[in-house]
């Protein structure tokens, strides 16, 4: 645990609560000085850090951006010496695991909150090697992918996507699916399946580039429904058969 405070006596009476632990062991590292800790926060070698909301010139949702910026997986506890909804509310929004107030606080509140921030950290930190993994095999791919949003508008692709159509990474970010066809008809019938069966599977159709070169490709997309984060996107891939239909032809 780093604890982030610089009122010794809170450090006394919080490492106090940690000791009463039946369950833990707790290993308590404290630090007063935010600046300091901004050091030993990128280190990552805590497992959750208490933070302290009043730290002199700075605050604790100043540590907690600061974690988050940094892309440390490490949970926030924030600690105030007195209850307030804003800054409860900003805590959670800065991206802490918790708020707790000093003068409610004991032995098995701490404890609980540890033990609830240690668990959620956990499936972040899983989502987060999931994420990297499908980030990898997603640029890593030969085949052109993209991600679009409801209304078909393009939100990500990849670089071999970039290379196949010859757009810049900022104009791919203004297309929409139906600007990769070459025919109009053909992205009506995939835009009537997606919209019917979730799914278009192996559709060969002529596609265009940003200098109007067409090109034939097999496209698969399919619609990945997130209600949970109100997200839902197409993601769909591209086999180049350019080279092989024109093989064919000659």
């Amino acid at each position: 645990v780093l604890l982030v405070e610089d009122d010794e006596d809170d450090v006394i009476l919080t490492r106090e609560y940690l000791r009463e632990s039946d369950y833990f062991r707790y290993n308590v590292d404290w630090i007063s000085n935010p600046k300091n800790a901004r050091e030993k926060m990128i280190a990552e070698q805590f497992d959750v850090f208490l933070i302290d909301y009043r730290l002199g010139s700075e605050n604790g949702l100043d540590l907690i951006k600061f974690v988050q910026d940094q892309g440390v997986l490490v949970p926030c506890i924030l600690l105030t010496g007195q209850g307030d909804l804003k800054v409860d509310i900003d805590a959670s929004r800065y991206g802490a695991a918790d708020y707790l107030v000093k003068t409610e606080l004991s032995p098995s509140l701490l404890e609980r909150s540890i033990r609830y921030a240690l668990s959620q950290s956990k499936v972040i930190r899983e989502l987060d090697e999931k994420e990297r993994r499908y980030r990898s095999l997603f640029e890593r791919s030969i085949d052109p992918i993209f991600l679009a949003n409801e209304k078909m508008m393009i939100i990500d692709v990849n670089s071999s996507f970039l290379t196949f159509f010859g757009y810049t990474s900022d104009e791919a970010m203004t297309l929409a699916i139906g600007d990769l066809f070459a025919d109009r008809s053909d992205y009506e019938h995939c835009r009537e399946a997606l919209q019917i069966a979730e799914q278009i599977k192996d559709f060969e159709t002529a596609l265009i580039n940003k200098n109007g070169e067409r090109k034939i490709g097999l496209i698969n997309c399919v619609f990945i429904p997130d209600q949970a984060s109100e997200f839902c996107c197409y993601q769909g891939i591209i086999h180049d058969l350019t080279m092989r239909k024109k093989a064919e032809k000659d």
